[in-house]
């Protein structure tokens, strides 16, 4: 009363909604009522759903950008659109150039990146950080709201501070005496100034 037909089917590994496609025939010998029958596969994925990640990196002053990975940690079968802001944390807007972009993970793919702007400014200070934000905003994945650090290494010397030497007329009545520092610091210096013979 029957016979089995064998159809391979690809165990792939992109996330994917569950798909179907027809097995139809032609009855080119016999005595059938119907000559065109139709019958269905459907195939249930088995991949996990992805999750959306932004990666976190250290780059140096002097490089002038910071790359940051946007990936999804297996494929999708559909485009993957993410909202990209930067955000500051212990670095400010003039460290970095503020970066709004729409970024899409193509189908299959895994990843794009986001190249940000970084100042290469001549200022003494500490390492800092500012944020990488994602909003996914079409796409299948599990989490919606994805978020990566920058951490700035600072190029700059730390400041040398100086006392000026100088020679005045006893007339003069006051000495003008210059308190420097050879390059310039992000945070205030206090000198406590004390004269001695």
């Amino acid at each position: 009363l029957s016979v089995n037909v064998v159809i391979p089917i690809t165990d792939d590994l992109i996330d994917e909604p569950n798909e179907v496609f027809n097995v139809e025939g032609t009855v080119t010998s016999g005595n059938t009522l119907n000559t065109n029958p139709v019958g269905t596969v459907t195939i249930i994925d088995n991949d996990a759903t992805p999750t959306v990640s932004i990666g976190s990196i250290t780059v140096n002053e002097a490089d002038g950008t910071a790359t940051v990975v946007v990936s999804l940690d297996v494929a999708s079968s559909v485009d993957t659109f993410i909202d990209i802001v930067t955000t500051t944390g212990t670095a400010g807007t003039a460290d970095y150039t503020t970066t709004i972009i729409t970024v899409t993970i193509p189908a299959g793919s895994l990843s794009v990146n986001v190249v940000i702007p970084i100042t290469d400014d001549l200022i003494d200070e500490p390492n800092e950080v500012f944020n990488v934000e994602g909003t996914v905003t079409s796409g299948n994945t599990l989490n919606t709201n994805p978020v990566g650090t920058v951490t700035i290494i600072d190029n700059d010397a730390t400041p040398t501070v100086s006392i000026g030497s100088i020679t005045v007329n006893e007339a003069d009545g006051t000495a003008t005496v210059v308190v420097s520092l050879d390059v310039a610091s992000s945070v205030d210096t206090f000198i406590d100034i004390v004269t001695t013979t």
